[in-house]
This record gives structure tokens, C-alpha cells and sequence, in this order.
């Protein structure tokens, strides 16, 4: 086999997962066209240690795969780092954060063979990051070879540099509901709210981690939860799609004018496609694309300050986390007024306030350039 490198993917069954991969994909392709790419699982066993060690390195590709159990938890492909004698690099990786606060990236941290991962990557080469928050909290957690190059999925290489698009009128809406179960009622409402404010207005509710499936990815509870938002939707005249194990099917998006929703690869999808979307943070991974990427959204979850800073008092960390994620925020119900003041705004600005985000896009796609030819090179 010619020189390789391994890209490690984290593609199970969540569409956006199969865009990061295929964008990451094009977008070495594009800059480094003679490299050739080897794709493995992240959560299976590599037996052939030879295979990853004769690689010119290892990629690990976007997804909130900077978790406490990052290593062996998250990534599973060795159970050894030792046994590793390439670099691990990194390519748009993020937080998981429950929520975006202080608090949330104070507690933020790693289990030790996690930071023996990390510390390896960051040996390597800089750490690029999707989003500020993960900056943030790889920092707090003394690692500061650090840089935002953004996620993957955020460069349509057939758009960059180009304006945003926005038509004339709303005439077709994309909407993502939540996949917290927290947020059934709220996503009910909202869709009853887009019944009423869109009237007339083709709205299709696309469900990017499957419909109504119990898999080995998708338990009982969920999938039952998916059935329910489902017959809800179709109840109000809205047709829906399951989007799930396929990158491909994203293309039904390229129709739309408008994304609302709670899925942060349909909220990426559009701006990659120079269109409008908001994004409702349904956790601290909507929080981090929209702060990063400075496109207005709206929190799924309210956060009580005075509880927050009670609970940071609390000296044994184990505690603190466990009473701030049962106590320190709450389901949001002023999300339907907000949307509503959020709209009536975008639509009479014609979106304007999202142009900042297309050149935060561009300006980033150079930052993401150059540390992959430092990576191939």
C-alpha cells in the first residue's frame, strides 16, 4: 500500500456525522489531492496494529469527541496509545458540553487516559477545534496547542466566498426537532407555532437520527419518542423524512429556503449553503456553533445564575456537576415568543444579521487550510 493516512470516523447512524466525514474528505482531497485516505470506526477495535503504524497518521474527525471518556470511551479503534508510533491529529473535533455557561466549562474535564490522548494529539500537532467552547475548556485543562479551525462540515467548497442567499419569500422550511426527550413538548410547540406564523408555507420535519427505529443506536424510548413528534407534525399538514445513515439525503435540503430546528449539521448544512437557519440549542453544542459562528439562536434551556453560583461554591467536583445538571437550568418556555421576536426581525432584515457568519466561515476555511498542509506535509 502507498503512503496513507487513517481518518478515524465516528459515522454510525446521525446523518451529520456521514457529512463530517464526507466533507473532511473533500476537503484534503481538494488541498492535497495525492494523499490518499483510509477510513476507519472510532468505537471499533483495530486488530492490524501494523496498518495504523505504517500510516503517515491518524485524523480524528469532527463530532463532540472531546468528552471525559474520550479515551477508550469515545475512541476505541487501540486499547493501548503506547502501541501507537504515528501522530494523532486533529480536524474539527468539539465539546460535549450539556449546557454553555462559566460553570458548565469550569467543571469541564477528562479522565486521565483521556489526557494522555490529547496530550499525544497536542504533541503532534495544534489541536484544531470546531468551536470557542472547546478552545475554552481544552485550555482550562492546560492544553493550549490549541486553534479554532472549525468543523468540517461547515465548508461547501461550491460556496465559499460567495453571498448569502435569501429568497424573495419563505416559501419552504426545513424543521429538526429535538432529540431530548426533555424537549418533546417543546417541540411540539414550536410546530404549532410554524403552523400558524408560516401559514400556507411548506414546512417538512426532518429527523436526522432516524424515525420511529429501534436499533442498536436508537433505544425503545427514543425511537417511540421520534414516532410521536412524527404523527404530531403530519397531524398539522407538515410532511416528514428520516434523513438517517446517509449523507446523500441532504440534498433535499438544497430546495429550501429556511432551517429551524434543534440539529446542529441541518443548522451547518444551510450556512454552508450560504442560507439562513436557526438554531435552537438544544445543549452546549448548538451554543458553541452559534457563539463561534455568531449567528443568532435560541436556548432550549433557561440557567438560574443565583443557583449556578451557589452550586459553584461546592468544593468536591463530582457534586457540583451532579447538582448543577439536576437543578442549575430548566426547559425554556419563552422559546416560541422568542422565535417569534427572532423572526419577525430576520424576515423584515432580510437575514442580515446572518451575513457575519458567512465571513467567519470564509476567514476560518484558510485557518483550516493551512493546518491540514501541516498536517500532509
Amino acid at each position: 500500500m502507498s503512503e496513507y493516512y487513517v481518518l478515524i470516523t465516528g459515522a454510525k447512524k446521525n446523518v451529520g456525522d456521514f457529512l463530517i466525514t464526507d466533507r473532511a474528505v473533500n476537503l484534503i482531497k481538494s488541498i492535497a489531492p495525492e494523499i490518499s485516505l483510509e477510513i476507519i470506526n472510532g468505537w471499533e477495535s483495530v486488530e492490524d496494529r501494523e496498518f495504523l503504524n505504517q500510516s503517515q497518521g491518524i485524523i480524528m474527525l469532527g463530532g463532540p469527541g472531546f468528552q471525559n471518556n474520550m479515551f477508550p470511551g469515545v475512541y476505541r479503534f487501540v486499547d493501548d496509545l503506547d502501541k501507537i508510533s504515528v501522530p494523532i491529529y486533529s480536524l474539527g473535533p468539539g465539546w460535549n458540553g450539556k449546557a454553555n455557561n462559566k460553570l458548565t466549562e469550569k467543571m469541564y474535564d477528562f479522565s486521565n487516559a483521556s489526557m494522555k490522548f490529547i496530550k499525544k494529539m497536542a504533541n503532534s500537532a495544534t489541536i484544531g477545534v470546531r468551536d470557542l467552547p472547546t478552545v475554552r475548556v481544552l485550555e482550562n485543562n492546560g492544553i493550549k496547542n490549541v486553534k479554532l479551525t472549525g468543523c468540517p462540515a461547515w465548508y461547501d467548497l461550491r460556496y465559499l466566498n460567495s453571498p448569502l442567499r435569501v429568497s424573495k419569500s419563505v416559501n419552504r422550511i426545513i424543521f429538526t426537532p429535538a432529540q431530548n426527550i426533555k424537549l418533546y413538548q417543546q417541540t411540539l410547540n414550536v410546530l404549532h407555532f410554524l403552523k400558524e406564523y408560516f401559514s400556507g408555507t411548506k414546512i417538512v420535519v426532518s429527523f436526522h437520527r432516524g424515525l420511529g427505529t429501534n436499533d442498536q443506536y436508537t433505544n425503545a424510548e427514543d425511537a417511540e419518542n421520534t414516532i410521536k413528534i412524527a404523527h404530531f407534525a403530519e397531524s398539522l399538514g407538515f410532511e416528514c423524512v428520516d434523513l438517517a445513515y446517509d449523507s446523500s439525503k441532504l440534498k433535499i435540503y438544497n430546495d429550501f429556503d429556511l432551517h429551524i430546528g434543534y440539529r446542529v449539521h441541518a443548522h451547518i448544512y444551510f450556512l454552508s449553503m450560504r442560507k439562513p437557519s436557526i438554531l435552537l440549542n438544544e445543549d452546549g453544542r448548538g451554543n458553541g456553533v452559534n457563539e463561534t459562528l455568531a449567528t443568532p439562536g435560541i436556548d432550549a434551556f433557561n440557567f438560574s445564575e443565583i443557583t449556578s453560583r451557589l452550586i459553584s461554591l461546592i468544593p468536591n467536583k463530582k457534586i457540583k456537576k451532579k447538582l448543577f445538571y439536576h437543578y442549575g437550568f430548566q426547559i425554556n418556555s419563552s422559546v416560541v415568543d422568542q422565535l417569534r421576536d427572532l423572526l419577525d426581525k430576520s424576515i423584515q432584515n432580510r437575514f442580515n444579521d446572518f451575513k457575519q457568519s458567512l465571513i467567519i466561515i470564509d476567514s476560518t476555511y484558510m485557518v483550516m487550510r493551512e493546518h491540514i498542509l501541516k498536517i500532509m506535509n
